[in-house]
C-alpha cells in the first residue's frame, strides 16, 4: 500500500515490512473473526499457533519505533471489534477446559505462579493489531505510519512478551490434541 505514496524517513524495506505485517495482522485477525466455524478445535488452535508464529516474524521485521515518527494517542473512542470475539475465541479452548494456564516468575518458588487465559491474550493481541489495521486501511502515509509504530510498539511492550509464555501453552494443547 506504501509504495505508490514515497516515504523519505524509511527504506524500502521497511515499507515491505509494514505492507507484509499488515497482511500478516489481517490474516490472524480473520481467523480469530472465525472462531466459531466448523473447524475442528485442534484445528483452531494449530492456526491459531501458526498466525501468532507468523504475526511475531513480521513484527520483528518492523521498523522499530524510535525510526517511526512520534504520534499522540487520538482523543476519542477507539476502534474496538466485537465482544462476540472474545466469547468465541474463549468457547474454543474454556469448553475444554485449556483456557487458564500458569506461569511461573521465579521456577524456585511456588508462590510466584500467575494465571492467564489463552483466548484473553489471543483477543487482546486482536485488540493491539486491529487497531493498528484500521488505521492502515484508511491508507495515506501520516496514517501507516500511526499503524506501523502502534503495532511495534505494542509487540514491544504488550503482546510480544505475552507470547512468550502463550505459544508453549498452545503447542501444549496441539500435542495433548494429537495424541488423543
Amino acid at each position: 500500500m506504501l509504495m505508490s505514496d514515497p516515504i523519505e524517513s524509511i527504506s524500502p524495506e521497511q515499507v515491505r515490512a509494514i505492507d507484509q505485517f499488515a497482511q500478516s495482522a489481517e490474516a490472524f485477525c480473520a481467523l480469530l473473526e472465525q472462531a466459531d466455524s466448523d473447524i475442528s478445535a485442534a484445528e483452531f488452535t494449530k492456526r491459531c499457533a501458526s498466525a501468532l508464529l507468523t504475526l511475531y516474524r513480521d513484527a520483528l521485521a518492523l521498523p522499530a519505533a524510535n525510526d517511526l515518527p512520534d504520534f499522540e494517542e487520538p482523543v476519542g473512542e477507539k476502534p474496538n471489534p466485537p465482544k462476540s470475539i472474545h466469547d468465541q475465541v474463549y468457547n474454543r479452548f474454556a469448553s475444554r477446559g485449556l483456557d487458564r494456564y500458569s506461569e511461573y516468575f521465579d521456577p524456585f518458588d511456588a508462590d510466584s505462579s500467575v494465571t492467564f487465559s489463552v483466548s484473553m491474550d489471543l483477543v487482546e493481541t486482536y485488540v493491539d493489531v486491529y487497531r493498528g489495521l484500521s488505521l492502515y486501511r484508511q491508507g495515506g502515509r501520516q496514517n501507516i505510519l500511526q499503524a506501523a509504530w502502534k503495532w511495534q510498539f505494542n509487540f514491544m511492550h504488550h503482546w510480544g512478551p505475552n507470547h512468550s509464555g502463550l505459544l508453549p501453552v498452545l503447542f501444549k494443547i496441539i500435542s495433548r490434541d494429537e495424541n488423543n
